[in-house]
């Protein structure tokens, strides 16, 4: 008797051991990136000195949300959510941002983390112009030439599309 309940709960563990084995290498390892769920005209503004607004529209509905950090090598924290399905998204920080520091943005749609090709989006102290110098848009980041809204002035580096790389070289001229 004893015997065949300790062979009974073994097969029980290695079953559900199994199952969560595949549940997890679903989720983890072999989850397919969904290109309708790439954010597009991604745009990051100063709403107020200590809030901010990050939009963009996907293809699929979905439920966003933004993990913010003061280090664009992170760590980044929950800072912004959605709470209802949508194709056109406008997440506002919902914690208090320091007005002199920089803040570094990542999208997050289900388990995937959206940047600007590695690079986290950028919040900046001042968006805004002062007098003839203009500071790079960075509602461009992300558009390239095909995109209506495409300026080439800001594709610093010519290679058809605007990025953070882009904005790095015109700041620096």
């Amino acid at each position: 008797m004893a015997k065949g309940l300790f062979i009974f709960f073994v097969g029980v563990l290695i079953a559900l051991l199994t199952v969560g084995g595949v549940l997890v290498g679903r989720t983890f390892f072999f989850a397919s990136a969904d290109p309708d769920l790439t954010p597009k005209e991604v745009k990051v503004t100063r709403t107020s000195p200590t809030a901010g607004l990050v939009s963009f529209k996907t293809d699929k509905e979905s439920v966003a949300s933004i993990e913010c950090g003061t280090a664009k090598d992170g760590p980044f924290s929950l800072c912004g959510a959605e709470t209802v399905s949508t194709l056109e998204h406008e997440i506002k920080t919902s914690i208090i941002l320091d007005p002199e520091k920089e803040y570094f943005f990542v999208i997050k749609i289900g388990n995937q983390t959206f940047d600007n090709l590695g690079i986290p989006l950028v919040l900046t102290t001042e968006d805004k112009q002062d007098g003839n110098t203009v500071d790079f848009p960075t509602d461009l980041l992300g558009l390239c030439s095909d995109d209506s809204l495409y300026q080439e002035e800001f594709d610093v580096n010519k290679d058809g599309c605007i990025r953070q790389n882009d904005k790095i070289l015109y700041e620096t001229k």
